[in-house]
């Protein structure tokens, strides 16, 4: 799992100047030192609530774009399907003329066919995998 961590360089570093603020004696009664590090903890809070609604909105959008690639992906995996299925009427069409050459290229369609509907079988069952462990 990756972290995003927009925002976090921010909250060290305020996390970094309370903590020096503490370790150092600026003549500051302890009330206003006390006000200070609530105030720091309060930025650091809000930086924290803000990074995890922008780390949110972004895989949102890479959810989102990963669906509509897929869903092209699939459409051309299809269309190269029935592209290749249409040349295979067309081939054993001429082949029924009993010519070795017209018969041969056929039977070569007829293969391309066949490995057009596994590569599209194995993109549909790759994308349910994908999306049943995604939700």
């Amino acid at each position: 799992m990756t972290f995003n961590r927009t925002g976090y360089a921010v909250a060290d570093m305020v996390i970094m100047g309370a903590m020096v603020l503490q370790g150092i004696n600026l003549g500051l009664s302890p009330s206003t030192t006390e006000a200070i590090n609530s105030v720091a903890m309060l930025a650091i809070a809000i930086i924290g609530i803000w990074t995890a609604h922008k780390t949110s909105t972004i895989k949102k959008v890479a959810d989102a774009t990963h669906v509509l690639t897929n869903s092209a992906m699939g459409e051309q995996l299809l269309a190269n399907v029935q592209n290749l299925q249409a040349m295979a009427v067309l081939a054993h069409r001429f082949a029924e003329n009993n010519n070795a050459g017209d018969i041969a290229s056929a039977v070569a369609i007829d293969v391309r066919v066949e490995e057009a509907k596994a590569k599209y079988q194995e993109h549909v069952k790759n994308q349910a995998i994908v999306d049943a462990t995604t939700k």
